[in-house]
């Protein structure tokens, strides 16, 4: 006999233990992701031996991560992302690298810059940025500061300005079901951009939801993604599924598993909503974080 959804994730909670578990319930006409944190509630013994002491030291210590994790979890979803895009004119694309290099602290004194990258294939001379806002607010009093900080302007924005071919920005939103997954590996040596525009009559979050069980029932021999996006301000039913890889040969590993040779979706669920699809491959800047 099935049991009932929400009787089974509560009965998980009751189990205790720091656990992490991720399941699929159905809500209405479509499946929503459910994180699920449990703790233990059991209180330590009044005598304790020094095993039971460091036993009980151990579980303080996971039920900690573990809280920090969720408070993680949902800052990153309360937050924007800007997505920035440069061209940059042939003859300034060294000369960009090198002074982008030289005093982009200045600009990550102000909000945290999540990733930097040029663009390998995809784009020509063109550098891929993603920064991390608490929300339009913070973004506008960055952007406010920032105007009024005399050496950010003269040492960078002024002999910048020339070099640039083109511009653009969107704001992205984290989806939901899915959290912030730096690479394991640390600093990834490719990245791969993929941009989704979904057919609008279908919602974000049913493609989010084929395309998170496709990739769940894949980790063993996948590759996470950093973060999967969606449009908040830009081009809407746009969504954005950002993958690390230590090397090009992974990157040629994990693809079958993934998209199949011919590069198309194997994920039929996902496929469906999918109107057009485009990628591009990354290379992390010497002074990008990952």
């Amino acid at each position: 006999q099935k049991k009932n959804p929400k009787e089974r994730m509560n009965k998980q909670l009751l189990l205790g233990g720091v656990t992490r578990r991720c399941s699929l319930f159905a809500h209405g006409s479509m499946m929503t992701r459910i994180h699920v944190r449990s703790y233990t509630t059991q209180a330590p013994s009044s005598t304790t031996t020094p095993s039971s002491s460091s036993s009980t030291a151990s579980m303080a210590e996971k039920e900690a991560e573990a809280a920090i994790n969720n408070a993680t979890f949902q800052e990153d979803h309360k937050c924007l992302y800007e997505l920035r895009t440069y061209d940059i004119k042939p003859e300034y694309y060294p000369d960009f690298l090198k002074l982008t290099n030289e005093f982009i602290h200045l600009r990550t004194a102000h909000s945290p810059l999540l990733g930097y990258w040029t663009t390998e294939i995809g784009g020509i001379n063109q550098t891929v940025h993603l920064w991390k806002y608490k929300d339009l607010d913070h973004r506008a009093t960055v952007r406010a500061t920032l105007a009024k900080d005399e050496q950010w302007m003269n040492k960078y924005i002024v002999p910048m300005r020339p070099m640039l071919a083109y511009q653009s920005n969107l704001l992205l939103r984290l989806l939901p079901q899915s959290s912030l997954s730096p690479p394991p590996q640390g600093k990834s040596a490719v990245w791969e951009l993929q941009e989704y525009k979904l057919k609008p009559k279908d919602e974000v979050e049913d493609w989010a939801t084929s395309i998170l069980a496709y990739i769940d029932g894949k980790k063993e021999t996948t590759t996470v993604p950093y973060g999967i996006f969606y449009t908040d301000i830009g081009p809407l039913h746009t969504t954005f599924v950002l993958w690390p890889f230590a090397s090009y040969s992974e990157r040629a590993s994990r693809r079958p598993d993934l998209f199949g040779d011919s590069g198309q979706s194997k994920n039929d669920d996902a496929a469906e909503f999918i109107k057009s699809a485009y990628s591009k491959l990354l290379i992390p800047t010497p002074f990008s974080k990952w």
